[in-house]
């Protein structure tokens, strides 16, 4: 079975689940939660999807990191995935049923990048101007990149919109190195 079919799979399940229970925002809370523990916890990603470490192994290091901290149908649900090998998938899991709550939810995920961190005023200036382009139950998530140089990127769930100075730059660099081949 490949990737995606596993991935859909198992995430319908679990959102089907967490639906009947009404337990939607709890496990997409807790999905956040893990998502977060990954990015900034080298070591836990280690222990989750190293092929070295034995099935009991990595539900024992599961129940210690989160036992305390999630809803008990996430817990399960990671303990399930451990125990069918597809602890691998878990990144997946967590950006599909994200997708499948802020659709449920109609939830308009947006995400601006930035070379500096935006001030709260300013990301309210954004959420105003985004209502008046009637984006409902918008999410703004802001993110920094030094190497964008300036500007911004703006994303709204597939769509992107890039006027970063560095596309700028590149796109200038590419017009100049057409036209001095053009005209030697």
């Amino acid at each position: 079975m490949n990737e995606s079919k596993i991935v859909v799979r198992y995430t319908k399940a679990l959102f089907n689940l967490a639906l009947e229970k009404n337990q939607l925002t709890a496990v997409a809370q807790d999905f956040e939660q893990i998502k977060l523990i990954l990015e900034n916890e080298e070591t836990v990603r280690k222990v989750l999807f190293t092929p070295v470490l034995k099935k009991s192994e990595k539900k024992t290091a599961a129940n210690t990191l989160f036992s305390e901290k999630l809803h008990a149908l996430t817990y399960n649900f990671l303990n399930l995935i451990i125990e069918n090998g597809r602890e691998y998938y878990l990144e997946a899991f967590i950006r599909h049923y994200t997708r499948l709550y802020r659709e449920h939810s109609g939830i308009t995920h947006a995400l601006i990048t930035t070379a500096v961190p935006l001030s709260k005023e300013m990301l309210g200036d954004i959420e105003k101007l985004m209502a008046e382009k009637e984006v409902e139950g918008l999410e703004l998530e802001q993110k920094t990149k030094e190497d964008i140089v300036g500007g911004f990127i703006l994303r709204i769930d597939d769509m992107q919109y890039d006027g970063s100075i560095a596309t700028q730059l590149n796109k200038i660099k590419s017009r100049l190195k057409q036209t001095s081949v053009i005209n030697n």
